[in-house]
């Protein structure tokens, strides 16, 4: 599985550039940033944006800026589908275990309830 997270906000850290500063030269909407910065919608940024970023970075630290000082690719193996139907059978023996434990609980609290209201009735039995 590939997933692509952002290295902005180090980028921007390294560089002494606030994020603000960034946006108003990226011309970028600030919230629109630090989503951004966050990682939520770095697989979604346009090019347009992207552009934008870079260009600013440019101007702002008098460095080149590529895209591979932005973003981060980390592939991370799939899981075994073998590993995969394990858990979920011993998620299954684990949820009918908790359902027998219930049911033994509300069964023994039920008898002790009946116990404790037969008891009674067992006591004028016996005298008779």
């Amino acid at each position: 599985m590939t997933q692509i997270q952002w290295k902005l906000k180090p980028y921007l850290e390294e560089n002494s550039v606030s994020t603000h500063k960034l946006a108003l030269e990226a011309g970028i909407s600030p919230p629109n940033l630090y989503t951004l910065i966050r990682g939520e919608g770095a697989k979604n940024v346009s090019r347009e944006t992207l552009a934008k970023l870079i260009g600013a970075l440019r101007r702002l630290t008098g460095q080149p800026v590529t895209p591979n000082d932005l973003f981060e690719v980390i592939e991370t193996p799939e899981p075994e589908l073998s590993s995969v139907s394990a858990n979920l059978e011993d998620t299954a023996k684990a949820l009918h275990a908790a359902e027998s434990t219930v049911r033994t609980e509300e069964l023994n609290a039920w008898l002790q309830q009946t116990s404790l209201a037969v008891q009674p009735l067992r006591g004028k039995h016996a005298r008779s």
